[in-house]
Protein backbone atom coordinates (compact mmCIF):
# COMPACT_ATOMS: atom_id res chain seq x y z
CA UNK A 1 0.00 0.00 0.00
CA UNK A 2 1.41 3.42 -1.02
CA UNK A 3 1.97 6.36 1.35
CA UNK A 4 -0.91 8.40 -0.06
CA UNK A 5 -3.31 5.47 0.29
CA UNK A 6 -2.16 4.88 3.87
CA UNK A 7 -2.57 8.58 4.73
CA UNK A 8 -6.09 8.42 3.32
CA UNK A 9 -6.93 5.18 5.17
CA UNK A 10 -5.73 6.61 8.49
CA UNK A 11 -7.90 9.78 7.91
CA UNK A 12 -4.86 12.09 8.04
CA UNK A 13 -6.22 14.25 5.19
CA UNK A 14 -9.61 14.44 6.90
CA UNK A 15 -7.91 15.40 10.17
CA UNK A 16 -6.01 18.18 8.36
CA UNK A 17 -9.21 19.59 6.88
CA UNK A 18 -11.05 19.26 10.19
CA UNK A 19 -8.24 20.98 12.10
CA UNK A 20 -7.91 23.90 9.65
CA UNK A 21 -11.65 24.65 9.71
CA UNK A 22 -11.90 24.25 13.49
CA UNK A 23 -8.79 26.43 14.04
CA UNK A 24 -10.24 29.20 11.84
CA UNK A 25 -13.46 29.20 13.86
CA UNK A 26 -11.52 29.22 17.13
CA UNK A 27 -9.48 32.19 15.90
CA UNK A 28 -12.65 34.12 15.03
CA UNK A 29 -14.16 33.48 18.45
CA UNK A 30 -10.88 34.34 20.16
CA UNK A 31 -10.70 37.68 18.33
CA UNK A 32 -14.10 38.69 19.72
CA UNK A 33 -13.41 37.42 23.26
CA UNK A 34 -9.97 39.02 23.48
CA UNK A 35 -11.36 42.33 22.25
CA UNK A 36 -14.20 42.38 24.77
CA UNK A 37 -11.81 41.40 27.58
CA UNK A 38 -9.42 44.19 26.48
CA UNK A 39 -6.46 41.80 26.64
CA UNK A 40 -3.10 42.87 25.19
CA UNK A 41 -2.30 42.34 21.50
CA UNK A 42 0.21 39.57 22.21
CA UNK A 43 -2.57 37.36 23.65
CA UNK A 44 -4.04 36.92 20.18
CA UNK A 45 -0.60 36.10 18.81
CA UNK A 46 -0.21 33.40 21.46
CA UNK A 47 -3.53 31.83 20.36
CA UNK A 48 -2.33 31.73 16.74
CA UNK A 49 1.02 30.16 17.72
CA UNK A 50 -0.72 27.49 19.81
CA UNK A 51 -3.09 26.66 16.94
CA UNK A 52 -0.18 26.45 14.50
CA UNK A 53 1.80 24.15 16.82
CA UNK A 54 -1.24 21.96 17.26
CA UNK A 55 -1.56 21.24 13.52
CA UNK A 56 1.36 18.76 13.17
CA UNK A 57 0.44 17.23 16.53
CA UNK A 58 -3.10 16.55 15.25
CA UNK A 59 -1.74 14.95 12.06
CA UNK A 60 0.68 12.77 14.03
CA UNK A 61 -2.15 11.76 16.36
CA UNK A 62 -4.30 10.70 13.38
CA UNK A 63 -1.41 8.65 11.97
CA UNK A 64 -0.51 6.79 15.15
CA UNK A 65 -3.94 6.39 16.82
CA UNK A 66 -7.36 5.07 15.88
CA UNK A 67 -10.72 5.24 17.60
CA UNK A 68 -12.19 1.73 18.21
CA UNK A 69 -15.21 0.41 20.17
CA UNK A 70 -12.77 -0.29 22.98
CA UNK A 71 -11.48 3.28 22.96
CA UNK A 72 -8.37 4.96 21.63
CA UNK A 73 -5.69 2.49 20.47
CA UNK A 74 -2.36 2.59 18.70
CA UNK A 75 -2.67 1.76 15.00
CA UNK A 76 -0.04 -1.00 15.25
CA UNK A 77 -2.00 -2.81 17.99
CA UNK A 78 -5.25 -3.14 15.98
CA UNK A 79 -5.89 -6.42 14.19
CA UNK A 80 -6.90 -6.17 10.49
CA UNK A 81 -10.55 -7.06 11.07
CA UNK A 82 -11.06 -4.59 13.92
CA UNK A 83 -10.18 -1.36 12.12
CA UNK A 84 -12.96 1.32 12.02
CA UNK A 85 -11.17 3.96 9.94
CA UNK A 86 -13.95 3.91 7.35
CA UNK A 87 -16.70 4.64 9.87
CA UNK A 88 -14.53 7.22 11.65
CA UNK A 89 -13.77 8.86 8.28
CA UNK A 90 -17.46 9.24 7.45
CA UNK A 91 -18.10 10.80 10.87
CA UNK A 92 -15.21 13.19 10.29
CA UNK A 93 -16.69 14.09 6.89
CA UNK A 94 -19.95 15.06 8.58
CA UNK A 95 -18.12 17.16 11.18
CA UNK A 96 -16.02 18.88 8.49
CA UNK A 97 -19.14 19.67 6.43
CA UNK A 98 -20.89 21.08 9.50
CA UNK A 99 -17.91 23.20 10.47
CA UNK A 100 -17.44 24.38 6.89
CA UNK A 101 -21.12 25.40 6.78
CA UNK A 102 -20.70 27.33 10.01
CA UNK A 103 -17.54 28.98 8.66
CA UNK A 104 -19.28 30.00 5.42
CA UNK A 105 -22.24 31.44 7.34
CA UNK A 106 -19.92 33.33 9.72
CA UNK A 107 -17.83 34.67 6.82
CA UNK A 108 -20.93 35.79 4.90
CA UNK A 109 -22.41 37.46 7.97
CA UNK A 110 -19.18 39.29 8.70
CA UNK A 111 -18.69 40.34 5.08
CA UNK A 112 -22.23 41.37 4.06
CA UNK A 113 -25.03 40.97 6.56
CA UNK A 114 -23.21 42.38 9.58
CA UNK A 115 -22.75 45.72 7.80
CA UNK A 116 -26.51 46.02 7.65
CA UNK A 117 -27.17 44.50 11.05
CA UNK A 118 -24.49 46.63 12.73
CA UNK A 119 -25.76 49.88 11.26
CA UNK A 120 -26.91 51.93 14.19
CA UNK A 121 -30.51 53.02 13.88
CA UNK A 122 -31.03 56.79 13.68
CA UNK A 123 -32.55 56.85 17.14
CA UNK A 124 -29.50 55.01 18.51
CA UNK A 125 -26.77 56.81 16.56
CA UNK A 126 -23.76 57.96 18.58
CA UNK A 127 -23.40 61.64 17.76
CA UNK A 128 -21.72 62.79 20.99
CA UNK A 129 -19.05 61.29 23.19
CA UNK A 130 -17.03 62.01 26.33
CA UNK A 131 -13.62 60.59 27.24
CA UNK A 132 -13.60 60.03 31.00
CA UNK A 133 -10.37 60.53 32.99
CA UNK A 134 -8.07 57.60 32.31
CA UNK A 135 -6.86 55.48 35.22
CA UNK A 136 -3.17 55.75 36.10
CA UNK A 137 -2.24 52.09 36.61
CA UNK A 138 1.39 52.91 37.36
CA UNK A 139 0.27 54.36 40.73
CA UNK A 140 3.03 56.94 40.37
CA UNK A 141 1.71 60.44 41.20
CA UNK A 142 4.47 61.91 39.04
CA UNK A 143 2.74 60.36 36.01
CA UNK A 144 -0.50 62.28 36.55
CA UNK A 145 0.46 64.89 33.93
CA UNK A 146 1.20 62.09 31.45
CA UNK A 147 -2.18 60.39 31.94
CA UNK A 148 -3.93 63.78 31.69
CA UNK A 149 -2.05 64.38 28.45
CA UNK A 150 -3.20 61.06 27.01
CA UNK A 151 -6.83 61.91 27.78
CA UNK A 152 -6.46 65.39 26.25
CA UNK A 153 -4.72 63.96 23.17
CA UNK A 154 -7.50 61.39 22.65
CA UNK A 155 -10.17 64.10 22.98
CA UNK A 156 -8.36 66.36 20.52
CA UNK A 157 -7.82 63.56 18.01
CA UNK A 158 -11.44 62.41 18.20
CA UNK A 159 -12.70 65.93 17.65
CA UNK A 160 -10.48 66.30 14.59
CA UNK A 161 -11.26 63.07 12.78
CA UNK A 162 -14.94 62.42 13.30
CA UNK A 163 -18.35 63.99 12.93
CA UNK A 164 -18.80 63.93 16.69
CA UNK A 165 -19.51 66.35 19.48
CA UNK A 166 -16.68 65.55 21.90
CA UNK A 167 -16.91 66.88 25.45
CA UNK A 168 -13.99 68.94 26.72
CA UNK A 169 -11.72 67.48 29.39
CA UNK A 170 -12.64 70.08 32.01
CA UNK A 171 -16.23 68.82 32.15
CA UNK A 172 -15.09 65.23 32.75
CA UNK A 173 -12.67 65.97 35.62
CA UNK A 174 -15.34 65.54 38.29
CA UNK A 175 -15.72 61.88 37.28
CA UNK A 176 -12.08 60.99 38.00
CA UNK A 177 -13.01 59.17 41.22
CA UNK A 178 -16.73 58.58 41.07
CA UNK A 179 -19.04 55.69 41.71
CA UNK A 180 -21.84 57.15 39.62
CA UNK A 181 -23.33 54.69 37.13
CA UNK A 182 -22.56 55.16 33.44
CA UNK A 183 -26.14 56.16 32.46
CA UNK A 184 -26.12 58.96 35.06
CA UNK A 185 -22.76 60.31 33.85
CA UNK A 186 -23.92 60.21 30.23
CA UNK A 187 -27.10 62.07 31.18
CA UNK A 188 -25.22 64.78 33.08
CA UNK A 189 -22.79 65.30 30.18
CA UNK A 190 -25.60 65.01 27.62
CA UNK A 191 -23.74 62.46 25.47
CA UNK A 192 -24.63 59.22 23.71
CA UNK A 193 -21.46 57.32 24.61
CA UNK A 194 -18.48 57.32 26.96
CA UNK A 195 -14.90 56.19 26.57
CA UNK A 196 -13.14 54.92 29.65
CA UNK A 197 -9.77 53.28 29.99
CA UNK A 198 -6.40 53.12 31.64
CA UNK A 199 -2.77 53.98 30.98
CA UNK A 200 0.24 52.00 32.15
CA UNK A 201 3.74 53.30 31.48
CA UNK A 202 6.70 51.08 32.17
CA UNK A 203 10.28 51.68 31.08
CA UNK A 204 10.16 52.39 27.35
CA UNK A 205 6.65 51.13 26.67
CA UNK A 206 3.06 52.26 27.13
CA UNK A 207 -0.13 50.24 27.37
CA UNK A 208 -3.50 51.89 26.86
CA UNK A 209 -6.80 50.08 27.34
CA UNK A 210 -9.94 51.74 25.99
CA UNK A 211 -13.61 50.86 26.11
CA UNK A 212 -16.53 52.47 24.25
CA UNK A 213 -19.78 52.30 26.23
CA UNK A 214 -23.23 53.35 25.10
CA UNK A 215 -24.35 55.69 27.85
CA UNK A 216 -28.09 55.19 28.28
CA UNK A 217 -27.91 51.39 28.21
CA UNK A 218 -24.47 50.96 29.85
CA UNK A 219 -23.73 48.69 26.89
CA UNK A 220 -20.13 47.88 25.97
CA UNK A 221 -19.80 48.53 22.25
CA UNK A 222 -16.06 48.06 21.74
CA UNK A 223 -12.90 47.46 23.71
CA UNK A 224 -9.25 46.92 22.97
CA UNK A 225 -5.81 47.08 24.52
CA UNK A 226 -2.72 48.52 22.86
CA UNK A 227 0.91 47.92 23.79
CA UNK A 228 3.48 50.15 22.05
CA UNK A 229 6.86 51.77 22.42
CA UNK A 230 6.72 55.25 23.94
CA UNK A 231 7.91 56.96 20.77
CA UNK A 232 4.80 55.59 19.00
CA UNK A 233 2.40 57.23 21.46
CA UNK A 234 0.99 59.83 19.03
CA UNK A 235 0.36 57.25 16.33
CA UNK A 236 -1.27 55.07 18.98
CA UNK A 237 -3.71 57.84 19.96
CA UNK A 238 -4.65 58.18 16.28
CA UNK A 239 -5.12 54.42 15.99
CA UNK A 240 -7.49 54.31 18.97
CA UNK A 241 -9.47 57.29 17.65
CA UNK A 242 -9.86 55.76 14.21
CA UNK A 243 -10.96 52.46 15.78
CA UNK A 244 -13.67 54.27 17.77
CA UNK A 245 -14.75 56.21 14.68
CA UNK A 246 -14.99 53.01 12.66
CA UNK A 247 -16.98 51.26 15.39
CA UNK A 248 -19.67 53.94 15.61
CA UNK A 249 -19.64 54.42 11.83
CA UNK A 250 -18.90 58.12 11.65
CA UNK A 251 -16.99 59.75 8.84
CA UNK A 252 -13.23 60.01 9.18
CA UNK A 253 -11.92 63.14 7.53
CA UNK A 254 -9.50 62.45 4.69
CA UNK A 255 -6.97 64.90 6.14
CA UNK A 256 -6.69 62.91 9.35
CA UNK A 257 -6.33 59.61 7.51
CA UNK A 258 -3.48 61.10 5.48
CA UNK A 259 -1.87 62.62 8.57
CA UNK A 260 -1.93 59.28 10.28
CA UNK A 261 -0.14 57.60 7.40
CA UNK A 262 2.72 60.08 7.39
CA UNK A 263 3.01 60.60 11.15
CA UNK A 264 6.55 59.72 12.17
CA UNK A 265 7.72 58.59 15.61
CA UNK A 266 8.38 61.39 18.11
CA UNK A 267 11.16 61.52 20.66
CA UNK A 268 9.15 60.72 23.75
CA UNK A 269 11.27 62.98 25.94
CA UNK A 270 10.19 65.92 23.76
CA UNK A 271 6.52 64.92 23.84
CA UNK A 272 6.69 64.41 27.61
CA UNK A 273 8.03 67.93 28.14
CA UNK A 274 5.12 69.36 26.12
CA UNK A 275 2.68 67.36 28.25
CA UNK A 276 4.25 68.86 31.36
CA UNK A 277 3.94 72.31 29.79
CA UNK A 278 0.26 71.71 29.08
CA UNK A 279 -0.23 70.53 32.64
CA UNK A 280 1.05 73.84 34.04
CA UNK A 281 -0.63 75.97 31.36
CA UNK A 282 -4.04 74.52 32.24
CA UNK A 283 -3.40 75.63 35.83
CA UNK A 284 -2.49 79.16 34.67
CA UNK A 285 1.16 78.67 35.70
CA UNK A 286 2.51 80.23 32.53
CA UNK A 287 6.13 80.65 33.67
CA UNK A 288 6.45 76.94 34.46
CA UNK A 289 4.68 75.94 31.26
CA UNK A 290 7.07 78.10 29.23
CA UNK A 291 10.05 76.44 30.88
CA UNK A 292 8.93 72.98 29.75
CA UNK A 293 7.89 74.07 26.25
CA UNK A 294 11.30 75.69 25.78
CA UNK A 295 13.08 72.56 26.96
CA UNK A 296 11.06 70.56 24.42
CA UNK A 297 12.11 72.66 21.44
CA UNK A 298 15.69 72.75 22.72
CA UNK A 299 15.67 68.98 22.22
CA UNK A 300 13.76 69.10 18.94
CA UNK A 301 13.34 72.48 17.27
CA UNK A 302 11.08 70.92 14.61
CA UNK A 303 8.35 69.84 17.08
CA UNK A 304 5.38 72.10 16.30
CA UNK A 305 3.37 71.51 19.53
CA UNK A 306 6.30 72.91 21.54
CA UNK A 307 6.27 76.14 19.55
CA UNK A 308 2.45 76.35 19.75
CA UNK A 309 2.69 75.98 23.54
CA UNK A 310 5.27 78.77 23.75
CA UNK A 311 3.03 81.00 21.63
CA UNK A 312 -0.01 80.45 23.82
CA UNK A 313 1.89 80.96 27.08
CA UNK A 314 3.49 84.23 25.94
CA UNK A 315 0.15 85.56 24.70
CA UNK A 316 -1.56 84.65 28.00
CA UNK A 317 1.18 86.44 29.97
CA UNK A 318 0.65 89.59 27.95
CA UNK A 319 -3.15 89.42 27.96
CA UNK A 320 -3.39 88.95 31.73
CA UNK A 321 -0.77 91.58 32.52
CA UNK A 322 1.91 89.19 33.74
CA UNK A 323 4.42 90.44 31.18
CA UNK A 324 4.74 93.65 29.13
CA UNK A 325 2.67 93.41 25.96
CA UNK A 326 5.59 94.90 24.00
CA UNK A 327 7.65 91.82 24.92
CA UNK A 328 5.04 89.07 25.12
CA UNK A 329 3.18 89.63 21.84
CA UNK A 330 6.22 89.58 19.47
CA UNK A 331 7.42 86.37 21.13
CA UNK A 332 3.95 84.84 20.84
CA UNK A 333 3.68 85.82 17.18
CA UNK A 334 7.10 84.36 16.27
CA UNK A 335 6.34 81.07 18.04
CA UNK A 336 2.87 80.79 16.44
CA UNK A 337 4.24 81.35 12.94
CA UNK A 338 6.98 78.79 13.60
CA UNK A 339 4.39 76.22 14.75
CA UNK A 340 2.32 76.78 11.60
CA UNK A 341 5.38 76.56 9.34
CA UNK A 342 6.23 73.19 10.88
CA UNK A 343 2.66 71.85 10.93
CA UNK A 344 -0.04 73.27 8.68
CA UNK A 345 -2.61 71.68 11.01
CA UNK A 346 -1.42 73.41 14.19
CA UNK A 347 -4.72 74.56 15.70
CA UNK A 348 -2.89 76.13 18.64
CA UNK A 349 -0.63 78.09 16.31
CA UNK A 350 -3.55 79.48 14.30
CA UNK A 351 -5.56 80.29 17.45
CA UNK A 352 -2.73 82.31 18.99
CA UNK A 353 -2.03 84.08 15.70
CA UNK A 354 -5.74 84.89 15.32
CA UNK A 355 -5.89 86.42 18.80
CA UNK A 356 -2.83 88.55 18.06
CA UNK A 357 -4.33 89.71 14.76
CA UNK A 358 -7.59 90.56 16.53
CA UNK A 359 -6.49 92.28 19.75
CA UNK A 360 -3.12 93.76 18.83
CA UNK A 361 -2.96 94.10 15.03
CA UNK A 362 -6.67 94.85 14.65
CA UNK A 363 -6.54 93.21 11.25
CA UNK A 364 -10.11 91.94 11.17
CA UNK A 365 -9.81 89.93 7.96
CA UNK A 366 -6.68 88.02 8.96
CA UNK A 367 -8.02 87.46 12.47
CA UNK A 368 -11.17 85.90 11.07
CA UNK A 369 -9.22 83.64 8.68
CA UNK A 370 -6.84 82.41 11.37
CA UNK A 371 -9.54 81.78 13.99
CA UNK A 372 -11.78 79.95 11.52
CA UNK A 373 -8.82 77.82 10.45
CA UNK A 374 -8.11 76.97 14.09
CA UNK A 375 -11.79 76.13 14.62
CA UNK A 376 -11.78 73.92 11.53
CA UNK A 377 -8.78 72.01 12.84
CA UNK A 378 -10.12 71.65 16.40
CA UNK A 379 -13.90 72.29 16.36
CA UNK A 380 -14.48 70.96 19.87
CA UNK A 381 -11.92 73.26 21.49
CA UNK A 382 -13.93 75.59 23.71
CA UNK A 383 -11.07 78.08 24.03
CA UNK A 384 -10.81 78.49 20.25
CA UNK A 385 -14.58 78.84 19.90
CA UNK A 386 -14.53 81.47 22.64
CA UNK A 387 -11.84 83.38 20.72
CA UNK A 388 -13.98 83.32 17.59
CA UNK A 389 -17.01 84.46 19.61
CA UNK A 390 -14.92 87.39 20.89
CA UNK A 391 -14.08 88.26 17.29
CA UNK A 392 -17.81 88.36 16.53
CA UNK A 393 -18.37 90.65 19.53
CA UNK A 394 -15.80 93.05 18.12
CA UNK A 395 -17.54 92.88 14.75
CA UNK A 396 -20.83 93.75 16.45
CA UNK A 397 -22.51 90.39 15.71
CA UNK A 398 -23.66 89.77 19.28
CA UNK A 399 -26.34 87.23 18.36
CA UNK A 400 -23.96 84.94 16.46
CA UNK A 401 -21.32 85.42 19.16
CA UNK A 402 -23.74 84.13 21.79
CA UNK A 403 -24.67 81.25 19.48
CA UNK A 404 -21.00 80.24 19.25
CA UNK A 405 -20.66 80.34 23.02
CA UNK A 406 -23.74 78.17 23.44
CA UNK A 407 -22.22 75.64 21.02
CA UNK A 408 -19.01 75.74 23.03
CA UNK A 409 -20.98 75.14 26.23
CA UNK A 410 -22.36 71.92 24.69
CA UNK A 411 -18.78 70.68 24.34
CA UNK A 412 -17.92 71.62 27.93
CA UNK A 413 -21.23 71.59 29.84
CA UNK A 414 -19.87 71.18 33.37
CA UNK A 415 -16.86 73.48 33.17
CA UNK A 416 -17.12 76.53 35.47
CA UNK A 417 -14.81 78.44 33.11
CA UNK A 418 -17.00 77.69 30.08
CA UNK A 419 -20.11 78.65 32.04
CA UNK A 420 -18.59 81.98 33.10
CA UNK A 421 -17.56 82.70 29.50
CA UNK A 422 -21.08 81.92 28.28
CA UNK A 423 -22.63 84.22 30.88
CA UNK A 424 -20.18 86.96 29.95
CA UNK A 425 -21.53 86.86 26.41
CA UNK A 426 -25.08 86.77 27.76
CA UNK A 427 -24.33 90.12 29.39
CA UNK A 428 -23.28 91.45 25.98
CA UNK A 429 -26.57 90.07 24.58
CA UNK A 430 -28.54 91.74 27.43
CA UNK A 431 -29.86 88.36 28.60
CA UNK A 432 -29.61 89.40 32.24
CA UNK A 433 -32.33 87.08 33.56
CA UNK A 434 -30.41 84.01 32.37
CA UNK A 435 -27.22 85.25 34.04
CA UNK A 436 -29.05 85.86 37.31
CA UNK A 437 -30.75 82.46 37.20
CA UNK A 438 -27.45 80.72 36.43
CA UNK A 439 -25.66 82.42 39.32
CA UNK A 440 -28.43 81.75 41.82
CA UNK A 441 -28.49 78.06 40.90
CA UNK A 442 -24.71 77.52 40.85
CA UNK A 443 -22.97 75.59 43.62
CA UNK A 444 -21.51 77.67 46.44
CA UNK A 445 -18.20 75.80 46.23
CA UNK A 446 -17.85 76.56 42.55
CA UNK A 447 -14.17 77.10 41.70
CA UNK A 448 -15.11 80.16 39.65
CA UNK A 449 -17.70 81.60 42.03
CA UNK A 450 -15.91 84.98 42.16
CA UNK A 451 -16.14 85.38 38.38
CA UNK A 452 -19.75 84.22 38.43
CA UNK A 453 -20.56 86.75 41.17
CA UNK A 454 -18.97 89.52 39.11
CA UNK A 455 -21.33 88.77 36.23
CA UNK A 456 -24.22 88.35 38.66
CA UNK A 457 -23.72 91.83 40.13
CA UNK A 458 -23.50 93.32 36.61
CA UNK A 459 -26.74 91.65 35.54
CA UNK A 460 -28.50 92.80 38.71
CA UNK A 461 -27.27 96.38 38.17
CA UNK A 462 -28.40 96.48 34.53
CA UNK A 463 -31.81 95.11 35.62
CA UNK A 464 -32.13 97.98 38.09
CA UNK A 465 -31.95 95.72 41.13
CA UNK A 466 -29.43 98.01 42.81
CA UNK A 467 -29.82 96.82 46.38
CA UNK A 468 -29.03 93.21 45.45
CA UNK A 469 -26.25 94.35 43.13
CA UNK A 470 -24.68 96.39 45.95
CA UNK A 471 -24.69 93.32 48.21
CA UNK A 472 -22.93 91.37 45.44
CA UNK A 473 -20.33 94.14 45.14
CA UNK A 474 -19.67 93.86 48.85
CA UNK A 475 -19.27 90.07 48.52
CA UNK A 476 -16.53 90.55 45.90
CA UNK A 477 -14.72 93.89 46.15
CA UNK A 478 -15.83 94.14 49.77
CA UNK A 479 -13.45 91.34 50.77
CA UNK A 480 -10.92 94.20 51.01
CA UNK A 481 -11.76 96.20 54.17
CA UNK A 482 -10.57 99.51 52.72
CA UNK A 483 -12.77 99.11 49.64
CA UNK A 484 -15.72 98.01 51.79
CA UNK A 485 -15.43 101.16 53.94
CA UNK A 486 -15.22 103.31 50.82
CA UNK A 487 -18.35 101.74 49.31
CA UNK A 488 -20.33 102.12 52.53
CA UNK A 489 -19.29 105.77 52.85
CA UNK A 490 -20.12 106.42 49.20
CA UNK A 491 -23.54 104.87 49.66
CA UNK A 492 -24.18 107.08 52.72
CA UNK A 493 -23.24 110.17 50.72
CA UNK A 494 -24.83 109.52 47.31
CA UNK A 495 -26.66 106.20 47.27
CA UNK A 496 -25.78 103.29 45.03
CA UNK A 497 -24.03 105.35 42.29
CA UNK A 498 -21.97 107.01 45.02
CA UNK A 499 -20.90 103.59 46.33
CA UNK A 500 -19.63 102.53 42.89
CA UNK A 501 -17.88 105.90 42.36
CA UNK A 502 -16.14 105.53 45.73
CA UNK A 503 -15.04 102.00 44.80
CA UNK A 504 -13.49 103.21 41.52
CA UNK A 505 -11.78 106.18 43.20
CA UNK A 506 -10.30 103.95 45.89
CA UNK A 507 -8.92 101.50 43.35
CA UNK A 508 -7.27 104.32 41.43
CA UNK A 509 -5.97 106.10 44.53
CA UNK A 510 -4.40 102.93 45.87
CA UNK A 511 -2.78 102.06 42.55
CA UNK A 512 -2.45 104.90 40.00
CA UNK A 513 -1.16 102.25 37.55
CA UNK A 514 -4.26 100.11 38.01
CA UNK A 515 -3.97 97.60 35.17
CA UNK A 516 -7.56 97.03 34.04
CA UNK A 517 -8.57 100.51 32.94
CA UNK A 518 -11.58 99.14 31.02
CA UNK A 519 -12.99 97.65 34.22
CA UNK A 520 -12.40 100.98 35.95
CA UNK A 521 -14.25 102.76 33.13
CA UNK A 522 -17.19 100.39 33.59
CA UNK A 523 -17.40 101.34 37.27
CA UNK A 524 -17.38 105.08 36.49
CA UNK A 525 -20.00 104.58 33.76
CA UNK A 526 -22.29 102.77 36.21
CA UNK A 527 -21.77 105.54 38.72
CA UNK A 528 -22.99 108.07 36.16
CA UNK A 529 -19.56 109.65 35.65
CA UNK A 530 -19.07 109.72 31.83
CA UNK A 531 -16.02 112.04 31.94
CA UNK A 532 -14.13 109.77 34.34
CA UNK A 533 -15.21 106.72 32.34
CA UNK A 534 -13.83 108.27 29.14
CA UNK A 535 -10.57 109.17 30.91
CA UNK A 536 -10.09 105.53 31.89
CA UNK A 537 -10.92 104.36 28.36
CA UNK A 538 -8.34 106.77 26.94
CA UNK A 539 -5.72 105.31 29.26
CA UNK A 540 -6.73 101.78 28.20
CA UNK A 541 -6.39 102.82 24.55
CA UNK A 542 -2.93 104.32 25.07
CA UNK A 543 -1.78 101.22 26.96
CA UNK A 544 -3.08 98.94 24.19
CA UNK A 545 -5.23 96.93 26.57
CA UNK A 546 -7.01 94.22 24.52
CA UNK A 547 -10.29 94.59 26.45
CA UNK A 548 -10.76 97.99 24.79
CA UNK A 549 -12.20 96.13 21.79
CA UNK A 550 -15.24 95.09 23.85
CA UNK A 551 -16.45 98.59 24.73
CA UNK A 552 -18.60 98.90 21.63
CA UNK A 553 -20.81 96.00 22.73
CA UNK A 554 -20.68 96.25 26.52
CA UNK A 555 -23.94 97.55 28.08
CA UNK A 556 -22.01 99.56 30.69
CA UNK A 557 -21.18 102.04 27.94
CA UNK A 558 -24.62 102.27 26.33
CA UNK A 559 -25.03 105.74 27.83
CA UNK A 560 -21.82 106.94 26.14
CA UNK A 561 -22.73 106.11 22.54
CA UNK A 562 -24.15 109.59 21.95
CA UNK A 563 -21.02 111.20 23.37
CA UNK A 564 -18.77 112.63 20.60
CA UNK A 565 -15.62 111.74 22.56
CA UNK A 566 -16.74 108.12 22.76
CA UNK A 567 -17.51 108.06 19.02
CA UNK A 568 -14.08 109.53 18.34
CA UNK A 569 -12.50 106.76 20.39
CA UNK A 570 -14.39 104.10 18.41
CA UNK A 571 -13.10 105.66 15.18
CA UNK A 572 -9.51 105.61 16.42
CA UNK A 573 -9.83 101.97 17.45
CA UNK A 574 -10.75 101.29 13.83
CA UNK A 575 -13.86 99.17 14.03
CA UNK A 576 -14.91 98.01 10.55
CA UNK A 577 -17.30 100.17 8.59
CA UNK A 578 -20.90 99.24 9.11
CA UNK A 579 -20.30 97.55 12.46
CA UNK A 580 -23.06 98.49 14.92
CA UNK A 581 -22.14 101.15 17.47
Amino acid sequence: MGLLSELKRRNVFRMAALYVVAAWLIAQVAEVVLSLAALPDWTGQVVLVVLALGFPIALAFSWFYELTPAGLSLEKDIRPGESMTGITGRRMDIIVIALLSAAVILFAWHTWWSKTDRTIRPDEAIASIAVLPLHNLSKDPAQVYFVEGMQEALITRLSRITDLRVISRTSTLRYESTDKPIPEIARELNVDALVEGSVFRDEGRIRITAKLIRGAQDEHVWANSYDRELNQVLALISEISLAIADEIEVTVKQREAEDRLRRSPVDFNVHELVLRGDHYFNRLKFDQSLLHYQQAINLDASYAPGHAGIAGAHLAQGFFGRAPVSEAVPKARAAALKAISLDRNSAGGYATLGNIQLYYDRDWGLARSSLLRALELDPNNVGIRHAYADYLIVMGDIEESLSQMEIGHLYDPLSPVARVALNGHRVFAREYDKVIEEAENSAVDDADQAAQLALYREALWFKGRYEEAFEAYKMTWGQDEMLLRAMNQGYSDSGYPGAIRALADSLLDRDPEFKDQVALAQLYARAGEPRLALDSLERAYRLGQPQILHIKAHPAFDGLHSNPAFQNLLDRIGFPKGAPR
